[in-house]
């Protein structure tokens, strides 16, 4: 019986590489909010939400060629419609939050709402979980 040598982590053995991809996430992240607040006079945020999931379901599919991952398997129905789920309240809804609050709001304040959320998610969990 032939054992299969794992591959090794490259993040882990290039840690400039992880860091290098952190930056570009960050800068990616940053940049929706400003790019967000142009597209708002042409499209509405429903519009800028479904081009904005194409655009990154197209990137990831082609990434998930390029790495050559094997796809997930189908497990049951009501697991396929928990993880619809999971991804309808995580991502969509709030990127549709975020893209009707810029309607109301600058970018900058967007994004300082945005990166505070830690900090009060901080507070409330001291709040609720911390000694009486």
């Amino acid at each position: 019986m032939k054992i299969k040598k794992q591959k090794r982590n490259t993040m882990l053995s290039n840690p400039a590489k992880g860091h290098l991809l952190a930056i570009f996430t960050i800068l990616v992240w940053g940049v929706t909010f400003s790019s967000t607040k142009l597209l708002l006079p042409d499209f509405a945020p429903t519009e800028i939400l479904f081009i904005r999931f194409f655009i990154a379901y197209a990137f990831l599919s082609l990434l998930c060629v390029k790495l050559h991952t094997q796809r997930i398997a189908l497990t049951s129905l009501s697991n396929e419609i928990l993880f619809a789920l999971a991804g309808l309240s995580g991502g969509c809804l709030y990127f549709l939050a975020e893209n009707v609050a810029l309607l109301y709001t600058t970018a900058s304040n967007a994004s300082l709402l945005v990166a505070i959320n830690p900090f009060f998610t901080g507070l409330l969990f001291a709040f609720v979980y911390g000694k009486n």
